[in-house]
């Protein structure tokens, strides 16, 4: 093949890119949609596989927009700009439909409304990569590359944390005899926040400049700005929490896994809620971290037994519950649960609502022992950010239950990544 191609897309893939047939190879292009002729660079190449990126597009598909973000198609943060949203949210439920039918046994009985929220200024969190080298970079890797993208703003970053980027650049280029890795913002329900991951953990930042970065960032946004550094705390200036529920409030650092849109995540707890009220008077949370879904399964007032496998966030979730009341229904405990031992199997028992919300890896280990175990509970309400890992897990589930709903959240717009809602009740 020659180094530019054309092609007409009949299909895409679960990573959203186009899918074209030429000479017999399957051929993935990125930024190509359904129905468009395309021209096409080869970026790698195997077998009978090709992928590649579009150059040109020479027949537009209706629903094909204008990129709102000056970096789109070099920035690696985004990949379905240029797709109109709606059709996002299609696109989205029928990869995720492909997916069950393919690889999980089928789809459910019933299809849970898609829930979606605002495509851009939506992100409450967002790492960013610095590079030192010739001039001071900071922004995003490039995709499928180790580059940085260097950017003054972010379209789907909460405004705040947009705003905050060229501050935050002009602070580095002040203060460039402290080498800093990485920078995570993260928006609190009152607050902002920004953590600095120095290259060499033993090098100190001065108060003076901190307090300063801090004022800096504050008049611009309008919003108090703590300041981390290597995750701990340095200026604090009103308390960074994220509230899962109306009348909830966890508290958390930069570095903590946290949902990214808490809008949506709010959505997502919401419908949670919904699927689990009235099936169980106890439940299970695994996976449960800092209590996104403990404390709110908490509300309906029957025991809640919370499984987290790092400690600190263990000890940080029990204070959660102590600060929101809700200590005396939560018991949190420390268990690896991609080892799951008798004893936390034998405690689990006592539970017969399970919810599990496994990182992208799933859930493999603990789903073999719940099979091979003598008790099952009665329901499992797994929340997926994976959709290969949750079609992996959800096969073998169906040796003992049936998927009775499913639904995507679209936690991360104009992106291919996909969150989803599956419940599950043995047969």
């Amino acid at each position: 093949m020659s180094k530019n191609n054309i092609a007409k897309i009949t299909d895409f893939d679960y990573l959203a890119r186009g899918i074209a047939h030429i000479d017999g190879k399957t051929v993935f292009i990125s930024n190509a949609l359904i129905n468009e002729i395309v021209r096409y660079e080869i970026v790698a190449q195997k077998k009978n596989i090709i992928e590649a990126k579009a150059v040109e597009i020479i027949e537009k598909s209706p629903f094909r927009r204008e990129n709102v973000c000056p970096y789109y198609g070099k920035c690696g943060a985004c990949h379905l700009q240029h797709l109109e949203y709606s059709e996002q949210i299609a696109l989205k439920e029928k990869i995720w439909q492909r997916q069950l039918e393919k690889y999980a046994g089928g789809s459910s009985k019933n299809k849970l409304t898609a829930i979606f929220g605002t495509e851009q200024n939506y992100r409450s969190r967002a790492r960013l990569a610095v590079d030192y080298r010739k001039e001071i970079k900071l922004g995003f890797c490039e995709n499928a590359s180790n580059k940085i993208v260097d950017i003054d703003e972010c379209p789907i970053l909460q405004k705040n944390l947009s705003l905050a980027i060229k501050i935050i650049r002009k602070f580095i280029q002040n203060n460039s005899e402290i080498k800093i890795a990485e920078i995570t913002l993260c928006q609190g329900e009152k607050s902002s926040a920004i953590d600095l991951s120095l290259l060499n953990k033993n090098n100190t930042i001065e108060l003076k400049k901190l307090l300063s970065l801090s004022e800096k960032l504050a008049e611009t946004t309008n919003i108090a700005w703590n300041i981390f550094v290597n995750n701990q705390i340095a200026i604090e200036k009103e308390e960074l929490y994220f509230s899962p529920t109306k009348n909830l409030k966890i508290n958390f650092y930069p570095d903590d896994f946290v949902q990214s849109n808490q809008e949506l995540n709010k959505k997502m707890v919401e419908e949670a809620l919904s699927l689990a009220e009235n099936k169980s008077n106890s439940y299970a949370d695994l996976f449960s971290g800092l209590g996104n879904f403990s404390l709110p399964l908490a509300s309906f007032n029957k025991q809640v037994f919370a499984v987290e496998a790092i400690k600190d966030m263990v000890t940080r979730a029990q204070i959660a519950a102590k600060k929101n009341n809700l200590h005396g229904i939560i018991k949190n405990n420390c268990f690896d649960l991609f080892k799951p031992n008798k004893k936390l199997l034998a405690e689990l028992k006592n539970y017969d609502f399970w919810l599990l919300d496994p990182p992208r890896a799933g859930s493999l280990e603990l789903v073999r022992s719940l099979i091979d175990n003598k008790y099952q509970p009665q329901f499992i309400l797994y929340i997926s950010c994976n959709p290969a890992s949750f079609a992996r897990d959800a096969k073998i589930l169906r040796e003992k239950y049936q998927l009775i709903q499913s639904g995507i959240c679209d936690m991360f717009a104009n992106t291919h990544h996909l969150e989803t809602i599956n419940l599950f009740e043995l047969k």
